[in-house]
């Protein structure tokens, strides 16, 4: 078991971060429009990827108090890690990326901070159904939202951060979360039933949606066992 000023120590470092985390990306909110965001976006993503190293050592040391999957691609810090390093080394964003993360900092921080009260209300509102309903949403429109920057830019830096993210984020939610995948089922439910009834460029869209839509269910089966997960 870990001694009490090494779980402090952890718990101080974790503090820190999350609240870099945080102030970086209200930042990078207010600031959107400026000539910095730029530079916050990038601190932004690469103080969020060290914290979640960070946490993958804590999830990998023998003494931590629960059961981290012992694989790291089944661990969500390691696909955080690969996904904030995509962002901060292309300089490349995404709004609904950044207030999903920011979210997450101030989940974090809600449970680390000293003044408790003020640390339940927090996670009373990052930690209730109706938020984590509206993250499930947020990481889903992620996706289209990269999808158009990547179109209007014509950039490789956000061609990179969209293969990143379909593959280490959305597949990985749609393989081991029933919530996730329930939702990417009413979406495809929902193409489905419209092609019933489109005609011309609409009904080739949805063809092709549904046909990409099945291939990344099978391949993310295969990279994503879920007899794997633990």
């Amino acid at each position: 078991m870990p001694g009490r000023e090494e779980i402090e120590r952890e718990n101080f470092i974790i503090l820190v971060f999350s609240g870099l985390g945080t102030a970086l990306g209200i930042m990078s909110f207010l600031g959107y429009t400026s000539d910095a965001f730029g530079t916050i976006n990038f601190w932004f993503f690469i103080i969020s990827c060290l914290f979640m190293v960070y946490c993958l050592y804590i999830d990998t040391k023998p003494t931590n108090n629960y059961h981290a999957p012992q694989s790291p691609m089944y661990n969500p810090h390691f696909h955080n890690i690969i996904t904030f390093a995509s962002f901060a080394l292309t300089g490349m964003t995404s709004i609904l990326y950044i207030f999903d993360t920011v979210i997450l900092h101030l989940d974090i921080l809600g449970h680390f901070i000293e003044n408790k009260e003020l640390g339940k209300t927090i996670n009373s509102i990052t930690g209730g159904k109706q938020m984590q309903n509206i993250l499930m949403w947020v990481e889903i429109f992620i996706l289209p939202e990269l999808f158009l920057r990547l179109i209007c830019s014509r950039s490789f830096g956000y061609l990179f951060v969209f293969l990143i993210y379909v593959v280490f984020i959305s597949m990985f939610s749609f393989s081991i979360s029933s919530l996730h995948r329930s939702s990417w089922i009413k979406i495809y439910n929902f193409f489905r039933k419209e092609l019933n009834k489109a005609q011309g460029n609409y009904r080739q869209f949805l063809l092709i949606a549904i046909q990409i839509s099945d291939k990344l269910s099978e391949i993310s089966q295969q990279i994503y066992p879920i007899s794997k997960f633990r």
